[in-house]
């Protein structure tokens, strides 16, 4: 006896030492002429290919393991038969390329295909050993089936309703436990299905999976199921599956729609697709047939009734899961079974003129109330998904999350206090160091959260962090921006007197002038900042971080250059429209008291009133010493008593 390599896969092959031309392995003389293996290069990119390691090269990178032969190879990898040492036991190994293991992203997508089987404890689930790296490549240790898969039994044609009833109930109730412990195939095709020695199913490459939480191992599982939640969906350009995943004949409507919100219910559908491909030998594409009404047909040459051959209940079964909308679907995969163990209990179900219509009652209570559970159940696993969904979005890095997340409460809740206290009698005093102390509270706690997370220096800035001090730096610059001008108007008033409303004498005068101050002091404050930026740039940096930057030389010219024609341009407006000086006492004609300033021009006014008073009093005191005579004295001489009012003494004395 010798060996001779398989001429479509390349395995030995064990023959007499007479025998002539190729012989063909038992796995590929099952195969169909059309089904060949995958070619020896894999294509990775532009001028990249793996050709998988030979059997000794391979061997000098495990420990542990001794490899025999390759069985097959694929997108993921390749897969080589072995043993375990230590347990004598007969493994498959499967390896990745190294130009795929080096990319970010595909070195954790396969340890977590290790972790999601690993988990898995089901006779129709492939058992996963062992996984890590040997050499340059990531590995992965499972259960050896020496069977063949799906694919190559449909190869033969179309399988019998018994030997789908065989199949498919053993399917289900491994994808019922699979789903139950969080784990979502989202690959099932004939090509992951095998069967072992002794005919049983397993499923096996669960590395396109997408893990859930599951019901037990709360707080490892949650945090598994973020991390493969995060993983299934990578942003990488060179990720092969870019979002959606799976195989396209077999891939429910939402895997292609929206891949990001898939769910068990995925290989319910996928499990339909198998199913019709069983019992038809097609598959369910476009506008098709139920799988009786595509089989049960007349025989050749006949125009008698079609004979029976597929229980036509099993196309409710089927069609029901494959259904376009996921809620349209089975709930679980229990339900499957349950529809299939009834159908096989009663197999004449379909000819009796008299069914147990007290049974069927009962099965449908037990069907609803099923329904009604895993309904229960699954609304209880969303909604903790979601909570734990949201603490992580929000709680990535608890350290510099949990300050952020109570700067921006304090924040918020601070000034929606304030403004409540504001609204109550006398409440303002309390209202404004309500806001004061929330304010520099928050901006206490963002600052914290800011150094912690340049310290851990995450790959995302905090957006919370950044709400905040960019509320409190805004308040900062518009008390900036505002108190210049106030102190310019402030310090005008208190030089000039106050400003004259539109339409008087000289209000156009003043309002050039106060524009003209206001404008001049802001650009002095703006322009000493704007020094001091240039000469200390950490200072700013720090204050204001991490919104302020380093100035560069050609923005400070600009910016200087700027503010200094403000300046000028103001001044240049002040002496082209100056007030007149006034002395007082001084008389000024009516048509020049516009361009003096406004206190002056009071004055001149109230000097103007008085000066026309004392007139007016000087010519009543006139008109009464004419009118008044006094009575004669001694020696008949007469003379005049003048009487002066009291308010012209006041003006002589003044």
């Amino acid at each position: 006896m010798t060996d001779r390599p398989c001429p479509r896969c390349g395995n030995p092959v064990p023959v007499d030492s007479g025998a002539s031309g190729p012989t063909q392995c038992p796995r590929c003389l099952l195969r169909p002429p059309w089904d060949r293996p995958a070619p020896i290069a894999i294509t990775l990119g532009p001028g990249q290919s793996f050709v998988p390691p030979s059997i000794e090269e391979l061997s000098e990178h495990i420990v542990g393991y001794d490899v025999n032969a390759k069985i097959g190879q694929g997108g993921m990898g390749a897969v080589y038969s072995g043993r375990q040492k230590s347990l004598d036991r007969p493994v498959a190994i499967k390896i990745l390329p190294p130009q795929i293991a080096s990319r970010p992203g595909f070195r954790e997508r396969f340890a977590r295909e290790g972790r999601a089987l690993a988990k898995l404890n089901h006779p129709n689930i492939v058992a996963v050993y062992d996984f890590g790296q040997a050499g340059p490549y990531a590995m992965l240790v499972m259960e050896l089936v020496e069977g063949a898969n799906l694919r190559e039994v449909l190869a033969q044609g179309r399988l019998s309703q018994a030997e789908a009833l065989e199949i498919i109930p053993q399917l289900c109730d491994a994808l019922s436990y699979a789903h139950e412990e969080g784990v979502v195939h989202r690959d099932i095709k004939p090509e992951n299905l095998l069967f072992d020695a002794r005919g049983r199913l397993k499923i096996t490459d669960f590395g396109l999976a997408k893990l859930l939480a599951t019901k037990s191992d709360s707080s490892e599982t949650e945090s598994d199921s973020r991390e493969a939640d995060a993983d299934a969906e990578p942003a990488d350009q060179d990720s092969p599956t870019r979002g959606v995943v799976g195989t396209i004949h077999y891939m429910a409507p939402e895997q292609l729609e929206k891949p990001r919100s898939v769910d068990h219910r995925a290989d319910l559908y996928a499990l339909g697709v198998v199913f019709y491909e069983m019992l038809t030998g097609e598959l369910p594409i476009g506008r098709f047939e139920p799988p009786s009404s595509r089989v049960n047909l007349p025989p050749a040459g006949s125009s008698g009734p079609p004979g029976i051959s597929i229980d036509i209940r099993l196309d409710e079964v089927v069609l029901k899961a494959l259904e376009k909308q996921p809620e349209k679907r089975y709930a679980n995969a229990a339900e499957i079974l349950s529809d299939l163990h009834s159908i096989e209990r009663q197999p004449d179900a379909a000819t009796d003129s008299h069914p147990d219509e007290s049974g069927d009652l009962r099965q449908n209570a037990r069907r609803y109330a099923a329904t009604a559970s895993n309904f229960a159940s699954t609304a209880y696993r969303r909604g903790r998904e979601s909570a734990t969904d949201l603490q992580h979005s929000l709680l990535k890095h608890p350290s510099v999350d949990g300050p952020a997340v109570v700067s921006a409460v304090l924040l918020i809740g601070g000034c929606g206090l304030a403004m409540f206290l504001s609204s109550e009698p006398r409440g303002e005093f309390a209202a404004l160091l309500t806001f004061v102390v929330a304010c520099v509270a928050a901006l206490i706690l963002a600052r914290l959260a800011l150094s912690r997370e340049e310290r851990q220096r995450t790959d995302e800035g905090n957006l919370l962090i950044r709400f905040v001090l960019g509320a409190e730096y805004l308040m900062v610059a518009g008390v900036a921006v505002v108190a210049p001008v106030i102190v310019a108007i402030v310090t005008w008033i208190a030089i000039q007197g106050d400003v004259r409303e539109p339409g008087q004498s000289g209000w156009f005068r003043d309002w050039v002038h106060v524009v003209s101050v206001a404008t001049i002091i802001s650009a002095a404050f703006w322009l000493t900042v704007l020094v001091l930026h240039v000469l200390f740039p950490a200072a700013l940096r720090y204050l204001f971080k991490p919104f302020v930057g380093r100035i560069s030389v050609r923005a400070a010219a600009l910016s200087t250059l700027l503010l200094v024609l403000l300046i000028t341009g103001a001044a240049g407006t002040l002496i082209s429209m100056p007030y007149r000086p006034y002395v007082e006492g001084e008389p000024v004609p009516p048509e020049l008291i516009d361009q003096l300033s406004p206190r002056d021009a009071a004055v001149a006014r109230n000097v103007e009133r008085q000066k026309r008073t004392y007139q007016d009093l000087m010519e009543q005191a006139d008109l009464e010493r004419r009118r008044i005579p006094e009575p004669s004295g001694l020696g008949g001489r007469r003379s005049e008593k003048v009487i002066v009012p009291e308010e012209s003494r006041e003006v002589r004395k003044r």
